[in-house]
């Protein structure tokens, strides 16, 4: 009986290159991949440009007729990379320093580590507001992620946020709190 346990296979990831608004990601070196008993592995690869530089290490194997995902990262990456996943009415830019690894398994998604961003950027069109001067720090633990502290500036105004989400299969449950000081707000809109 043929069974992915019974494929073995080594290979090299020879390049990657990630563009996205005009910043770059592109592997160091090559790196090398090995398939054994169901399971895809690779040495730690670098990915380092002008978008920062971050450390992965991951693994995809088919076990009991369910795919587990699980990669490691940590370094520094530029927001903008975001930009892709958020359409059109938010732009982010700014360095977040990660370290941490994302799995899944037959419980689904989870996360564990910590992402810390210093000096970032968020660019609403619709309203169009301005959110600079962002610094945050969030800590990732199963399907729960915390914001352990995060402040901002909009216009001459203070914004802080604390709180937490829990990740589940119906969507993110959210209790954040956000406190706001001399924040231009225009409402209704117009």
């Amino acid at each position: 009986r043929l069974a992915l346990d019974w494929v073995r296979g080594d290979g090299a990831l020879t390049r990657v290159q990630v563009s996205v608004d005009g910043k770059t990601l592109g592997l160091e070196r090559p790196v090398a991949l090995a398939v054994r008993s169901g399971t895809l592995t690779h040495a730690p690869l670098r990915l380092a440009g002008s978008a920062g530089g971050v450390t992965l290490a991951a693994s995809v194997a088919y076990v009991g007729g369910q795919t587990q995902v699980s990669v490691g990262i940590d370094g520094d990456v530029d927001l903008v990379g975001a930009n892709p996943m958020l359409g059109e009415t938010v732009a982010l830019a700014g360095l977040a320093s990660v370290s941490g690894r994302v799995e899944r398994d037959a419980n689904g998604w989870h996360a564990r580590g910590d992402a810390r961003v210093k000096d970032g950027r968020m660019v609403f069109t619709d309203p169009s507001v301005v959110v600079s001067s962002v610094t945050a720090t969030l800590r990732a633990e199963g399907k729960r992620i915390d914001v352990v502290e995060g402040t901002a500036r909009i216009g001459d105004g203070d914004v802080a946020l604390t709180g937490h989400l829990l990740l589940s299969g119906s969507g993110p449950d959210v209790d954040l709190a956000l406190r706001a000081k001399r924040v231009p707000l225009e409402y209704p809109i117009g």
